[in-house]
Protein backbone atom coordinates (compact mmCIF):
# COMPACT_ATOMS: atom_id res chain seq x y z
CA UNK A 1 0.00 0.00 0.00
CA UNK A 2 1.46 3.35 -1.03
CA UNK A 3 1.89 6.03 1.58
CA UNK A 4 1.09 9.67 0.91
CA UNK A 5 0.32 12.57 3.22
CA UNK A 6 -3.10 14.06 3.79
CA UNK A 7 -1.89 17.37 2.35
CA UNK A 8 -1.01 15.55 -0.90
CA UNK A 9 -4.41 13.89 -1.08
CA UNK A 10 -5.95 17.31 -0.45
CA UNK A 11 -4.06 18.86 -3.39
CA UNK A 12 -5.08 16.05 -5.71
CA UNK A 13 -8.71 16.21 -4.61
CA UNK A 14 -8.79 19.96 -5.05
CA UNK A 15 -7.90 19.59 -8.73
CA UNK A 16 -10.66 17.02 -9.20
CA UNK A 17 -13.13 19.36 -7.51
CA UNK A 18 -11.90 22.27 -9.63
CA UNK A 19 -12.58 20.33 -12.80
CA UNK A 20 -16.14 19.76 -11.65
CA UNK A 21 -16.96 23.11 -10.07
CA UNK A 22 -16.04 26.29 -11.94
CA UNK A 23 -16.76 28.44 -8.90
CA UNK A 24 -14.04 26.80 -6.78
CA UNK A 25 -11.15 29.18 -6.05
CA UNK A 26 -7.92 28.82 -4.09
CA UNK A 27 -6.27 31.49 -1.95
CA UNK A 28 -2.63 30.75 -1.14
CA UNK A 29 -0.53 32.44 1.56
CA UNK A 30 2.72 31.80 -0.31
CA UNK A 31 2.99 28.23 0.92
CA UNK A 32 1.49 26.47 -2.09
CA UNK A 33 4.34 24.00 -2.42
CA UNK A 34 3.94 22.87 1.17
CA UNK A 35 0.13 22.92 1.32
CA UNK A 36 -0.05 21.31 -2.15
CA UNK A 37 -2.32 23.96 -3.69
CA UNK A 38 0.45 24.82 -6.16
CA UNK A 39 -0.74 22.02 -8.43
CA UNK A 40 -4.20 23.62 -8.52
CA UNK A 41 -2.55 26.92 -9.47
CA UNK A 42 -0.75 25.25 -12.36
CA UNK A 43 -3.99 23.72 -13.60
CA UNK A 44 -6.23 26.72 -12.95
CA UNK A 45 -4.06 29.86 -12.77
CA UNK A 46 -7.06 32.13 -13.32
CA UNK A 47 -8.70 30.69 -10.19
CA UNK A 48 -5.66 30.83 -7.90
CA UNK A 49 -4.63 33.84 -5.84
CA UNK A 50 -1.38 34.16 -3.89
CA UNK A 51 -1.78 36.90 -1.28
CA UNK A 52 1.74 36.48 0.07
CA UNK A 53 2.65 35.82 3.69
CA UNK A 54 -0.56 37.44 4.93
CA UNK A 55 -3.14 34.91 6.09
CA UNK A 56 -5.29 37.66 7.58
CA UNK A 57 -5.58 39.20 4.11
CA UNK A 58 -6.26 35.77 2.65
CA UNK A 59 -9.18 35.20 5.01
CA UNK A 60 -10.64 38.60 4.10
CA UNK A 61 -10.15 38.03 0.36
CA UNK A 62 -11.76 34.58 0.60
CA UNK A 63 -14.71 36.05 2.50
CA UNK A 64 -15.25 38.64 -0.23
CA UNK A 65 -15.06 35.94 -2.88
CA UNK A 66 -17.63 33.83 -1.05
CA UNK A 67 -20.13 36.67 -1.00
CA UNK A 68 -19.69 37.05 -4.75
CA UNK A 69 -20.81 33.52 -5.49
CA UNK A 70 -17.54 31.59 -5.28
CA UNK A 71 -16.40 28.68 -3.12
CA UNK A 72 -12.89 29.60 -1.88
CA UNK A 73 -10.37 27.37 -0.10
CA UNK A 74 -7.79 29.45 1.81
CA UNK A 75 -4.71 27.34 2.58
CA UNK A 76 -1.71 27.82 4.85
CA UNK A 77 -0.02 26.06 7.76
CA UNK A 78 -2.58 25.44 10.49
CA UNK A 79 -0.59 27.42 13.04
CA UNK A 80 -1.00 30.51 10.84
CA UNK A 81 -4.35 30.06 9.09
CA UNK A 82 -6.24 29.31 12.31
CA UNK A 83 -4.76 32.14 14.38
CA UNK A 84 -6.04 35.12 12.38
CA UNK A 85 -8.82 35.57 14.91
CA UNK A 86 -10.12 39.01 13.91
CA UNK A 87 -10.69 38.08 10.28
CA UNK A 88 -12.01 34.59 11.03
CA UNK A 89 -14.37 35.99 13.64
CA UNK A 90 -15.85 38.36 11.05
CA UNK A 91 -16.16 35.47 8.60
CA UNK A 92 -18.03 33.49 11.26
CA UNK A 93 -20.22 36.46 12.15
CA UNK A 94 -21.04 36.90 8.47
CA UNK A 95 -21.58 33.14 7.98
CA UNK A 96 -19.16 33.29 5.06
CA UNK A 97 -19.02 29.97 3.18
CA UNK A 98 -15.25 29.63 3.01
CA UNK A 99 -12.96 26.69 3.76
CA UNK A 100 -9.89 27.50 5.85
CA UNK A 101 -7.27 24.80 5.37
CA UNK A 102 -4.54 24.23 7.94
CA UNK A 103 -1.78 21.80 7.02
CA UNK A 104 1.28 20.75 9.04
CA UNK A 105 -0.76 20.25 12.18
CA UNK A 106 0.61 18.42 15.19
CA UNK A 107 4.17 17.23 15.73
CA UNK A 108 5.56 17.91 12.25
CA UNK A 109 9.19 17.60 13.36
CA UNK A 110 11.82 19.82 11.79
CA UNK A 111 9.57 22.90 11.49
CA UNK A 112 9.70 23.32 15.26
CA UNK A 113 7.28 24.61 17.86
CA UNK A 114 6.52 27.90 16.11
CA UNK A 115 5.18 26.05 13.07
CA UNK A 116 3.29 23.23 14.82
CA UNK A 117 -0.45 23.75 15.24
CA UNK A 118 -1.40 22.29 18.61
CA UNK A 119 -4.08 24.73 19.76
CA UNK A 120 -5.94 25.53 16.53
CA UNK A 121 -9.05 23.48 17.34
CA UNK A 122 -9.41 25.35 20.62
CA UNK A 123 -8.94 28.71 18.93
CA UNK A 124 -11.73 28.10 16.44
CA UNK A 125 -14.20 25.81 18.20
CA UNK A 126 -15.80 28.57 20.26
CA UNK A 127 -16.77 30.56 17.15
CA UNK A 128 -20.44 30.32 16.17
CA UNK A 129 -21.10 28.92 12.68
CA UNK A 130 -17.68 27.24 12.52
CA UNK A 131 -17.41 23.59 11.46
CA UNK A 132 -14.14 21.72 12.11
CA UNK A 133 -12.89 18.62 10.29
CA UNK A 134 -9.85 16.37 10.74
CA UNK A 135 -9.72 13.30 8.49
CA UNK A 136 -8.35 9.99 9.69
CA UNK A 137 -6.43 9.25 6.50
CA UNK A 138 -6.12 10.15 2.82
CA UNK A 139 -9.28 8.29 1.88
CA UNK A 140 -11.28 10.41 4.27
CA UNK A 141 -9.40 13.55 3.21
CA UNK A 142 -10.65 13.10 -0.33
CA UNK A 143 -14.18 12.45 0.90
CA UNK A 144 -14.23 15.59 3.04
CA UNK A 145 -12.89 17.75 0.19
CA UNK A 146 -15.69 16.45 -2.02
CA UNK A 147 -18.20 17.15 0.74
CA UNK A 148 -16.99 20.73 1.20
CA UNK A 149 -16.40 21.51 -2.47
CA UNK A 150 -19.71 20.39 -3.92
CA UNK A 151 -21.56 18.17 -1.49
CA UNK A 152 -23.89 18.97 1.37
CA UNK A 153 -21.13 20.95 3.07
CA UNK A 154 -20.44 23.43 0.26
CA UNK A 155 -22.25 26.27 2.05
CA UNK A 156 -20.39 25.76 5.34
CA UNK A 157 -17.78 27.89 7.00
CA UNK A 158 -15.23 25.19 7.70
CA UNK A 159 -11.74 24.56 9.04
CA UNK A 160 -10.00 21.53 7.55
CA UNK A 161 -7.05 20.25 9.61
CA UNK A 162 -4.46 18.16 7.71
CA UNK A 163 -1.20 16.42 8.57
CA UNK A 164 2.03 16.34 6.55
CA UNK A 165 3.23 12.79 7.36
CA UNK A 166 3.00 10.15 4.60
CA UNK A 167 1.18 7.23 6.22
CA UNK A 168 -0.81 4.19 5.23
CA UNK A 169 -4.58 4.49 5.04
CA UNK A 170 -6.92 3.21 7.72
CA UNK A 171 -10.01 2.95 5.52
CA UNK A 172 -10.69 1.05 2.32
CA UNK A 173 -11.31 3.05 -0.84
CA UNK A 174 -15.05 2.48 -0.55
CA UNK A 175 -15.25 4.29 2.80
CA UNK A 176 -17.83 7.09 2.85
CA UNK A 177 -17.44 10.10 5.09
CA UNK A 178 -20.51 10.88 7.20
CA UNK A 179 -20.82 14.35 8.66
CA UNK A 180 -20.83 14.39 12.47
CA UNK A 181 -20.62 10.60 12.73
CA UNK A 182 -17.70 8.93 14.47
CA UNK A 183 -16.25 5.95 12.63
CA UNK A 184 -15.57 2.71 14.49
CA UNK A 185 -12.00 1.57 13.80
CA UNK A 186 -12.01 -1.35 16.21
CA UNK A 187 -14.89 -3.10 17.93
CA UNK A 188 -14.56 -5.82 20.57
CA UNK A 189 -17.10 -8.15 22.10
CA UNK A 190 -16.71 -7.01 25.68
CA UNK A 191 -14.68 -3.79 25.67
CA UNK A 192 -13.08 -2.74 28.93
CA UNK A 193 -12.70 0.83 27.68
CA UNK A 194 -12.83 2.97 24.57
CA UNK A 195 -10.30 5.21 22.85
CA UNK A 196 -11.58 8.26 20.99
CA UNK A 197 -9.14 9.77 18.53
CA UNK A 198 -8.95 12.16 15.59
CA UNK A 199 -6.58 12.44 12.64
CA UNK A 200 -3.91 10.04 11.46
CA UNK A 201 -2.58 9.45 14.97
CA UNK A 202 -5.33 6.81 14.81
CA UNK A 203 -2.69 4.49 13.36
CA UNK A 204 -0.64 4.71 16.55
CA UNK A 205 -3.80 4.21 18.60
CA UNK A 206 -4.62 1.06 16.66
CA UNK A 207 -1.08 -0.25 17.15
CA UNK A 208 -1.37 0.48 20.87
CA UNK A 209 -4.75 -1.22 21.30
CA UNK A 210 -3.59 -4.22 19.26
CA UNK A 211 -0.69 -4.65 21.67
CA UNK A 212 -3.06 -4.35 24.64
CA UNK A 213 -5.44 -6.91 23.15
CA UNK A 214 -2.62 -9.44 23.30
CA UNK A 215 -2.59 -8.87 27.05
CA UNK A 216 -6.36 -9.54 27.15
CA UNK A 217 -7.24 -5.86 27.42
CA UNK A 218 -9.98 -5.42 24.77
CA UNK A 219 -10.65 -1.82 23.74
CA UNK A 220 -12.90 -0.18 21.17
CA UNK A 221 -11.50 2.62 19.00
CA UNK A 222 -13.53 5.40 17.39
CA UNK A 223 -12.29 8.21 15.15
CA UNK A 224 -13.94 11.63 15.09
CA UNK A 225 -13.35 13.34 11.75
CA UNK A 226 -15.98 15.97 12.56
CA UNK A 227 -14.87 17.84 15.66
CA UNK A 228 -17.44 20.62 15.58
CA UNK A 229 -20.18 19.68 15.82
CA UNK A 230 -19.29 16.43 17.54
CA UNK A 231 -21.05 13.07 17.58
CA UNK A 232 -22.54 13.25 21.06
CA UNK A 233 -24.46 10.02 20.58
CA UNK A 234 -21.25 8.05 20.11
CA UNK A 235 -19.77 9.52 23.30
CA UNK A 236 -22.92 8.98 25.34
CA UNK A 237 -23.19 5.38 24.15
CA UNK A 238 -20.01 4.54 26.08
CA UNK A 239 -20.21 7.09 28.89
CA UNK A 240 -23.66 6.09 30.08
CA UNK A 241 -22.25 2.60 30.73
CA UNK A 242 -19.50 4.07 32.90
CA UNK A 243 -16.91 2.93 30.37
CA UNK A 244 -13.40 4.36 30.87
CA UNK A 245 -12.69 6.79 28.03
CA UNK A 246 -9.31 7.80 26.65
CA UNK A 247 -8.90 10.58 24.09
CA UNK A 248 -5.78 10.76 21.91
CA UNK A 249 -4.97 13.71 19.66
CA UNK A 250 -2.14 15.76 18.19
CA UNK A 251 -3.42 18.87 19.94
CA UNK A 252 -3.42 20.34 23.40
CA UNK A 253 -5.95 18.34 25.45
CA UNK A 254 -7.45 21.69 26.47
CA UNK A 255 -9.76 22.89 23.73
CA UNK A 256 -9.43 19.81 21.56
CA UNK A 257 -11.18 16.46 21.30
CA UNK A 258 -10.52 15.70 24.97
CA UNK A 259 -12.27 18.85 26.11
CA UNK A 260 -15.20 18.28 23.79
CA UNK A 261 -15.68 14.74 25.10
CA UNK A 262 -15.49 15.91 28.72
CA UNK A 263 -18.12 18.56 28.03
CA UNK A 264 -20.55 15.93 26.78
CA UNK A 265 -19.87 13.60 29.72
CA UNK A 266 -20.22 16.39 32.29
CA UNK A 267 -23.33 17.95 30.74
CA UNK A 268 -25.14 14.60 30.93
CA UNK A 269 -23.79 13.77 34.39
CA UNK A 270 -22.45 10.45 33.14
CA UNK A 271 -20.20 8.22 35.28
CA UNK A 272 -17.25 7.65 32.93
CA UNK A 273 -13.78 8.81 33.89
CA UNK A 274 -11.78 10.37 31.08
CA UNK A 275 -8.04 10.43 30.35
CA UNK A 276 -6.95 13.06 27.82
CA UNK A 277 -3.71 12.39 25.93
CA UNK A 278 -2.19 15.09 23.77
CA UNK A 279 0.54 17.73 23.74
CA UNK A 280 0.11 19.84 26.86
CA UNK A 281 2.35 22.68 25.76
CA UNK A 282 4.32 23.61 22.66
CA UNK A 283 5.98 21.08 20.39
CA UNK A 284 9.63 21.06 19.42
CA UNK A 285 12.20 20.41 16.73
CA UNK A 286 13.36 16.92 15.95
CA UNK A 287 12.48 13.71 14.22
CA UNK A 288 8.71 13.19 14.48
CA UNK A 289 9.23 9.72 15.97
CA UNK A 290 11.30 11.25 18.76
CA UNK A 291 8.67 13.91 19.41
CA UNK A 292 5.87 11.35 19.60
CA UNK A 293 7.96 9.41 22.08
CA UNK A 294 8.75 12.53 24.12
CA UNK A 295 5.08 13.43 24.51
CA UNK A 296 3.94 9.84 25.08
CA UNK A 297 2.05 9.72 21.79
CA UNK A 298 3.89 6.86 20.13
CA UNK A 299 2.17 3.46 20.22
CA UNK A 300 4.10 2.36 23.31
CA UNK A 301 3.42 5.57 25.17
CA UNK A 302 -0.29 5.41 24.39
CA UNK A 303 -0.46 1.75 25.43
CA UNK A 304 1.33 2.47 28.72
CA UNK A 305 -0.97 5.40 29.54
CA UNK A 306 -4.10 3.41 28.75
CA UNK A 307 -2.97 0.41 30.76
CA UNK A 308 -2.09 2.55 33.77
CA UNK A 309 -5.37 4.43 33.56
CA UNK A 310 -7.69 1.46 33.28
CA UNK A 311 -5.90 -1.43 34.90
CA UNK A 312 -3.67 -0.05 37.68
Amino acid sequence: MSKIAQRTAFGESLIEAGEKYNDLLVVDADLGGATKVSTFAQKFPERSFNVGIAEQNGISVATGMAFNGYRPFMASFGVFSASRSDQIRIAAYSEAPIVIVGTHIGLTGKDGATHQALEDIGLLSSLPNMNIFQPTDCVETREIVKYLAGGEGRDMLAYLRLSRHPQRDVFDEDHKFMFNKAATLNSTKNPQGVVFTTGDIALKVLDATTALSKKNYPLDVLSFSTLKPIDKEAIINYAEKGMPIITVEEHNPTGGLGSRVCEVVAERGLPSKVLRLGVDGFGGSGDPADLYRKFGLDAQGIADSVENFIYD
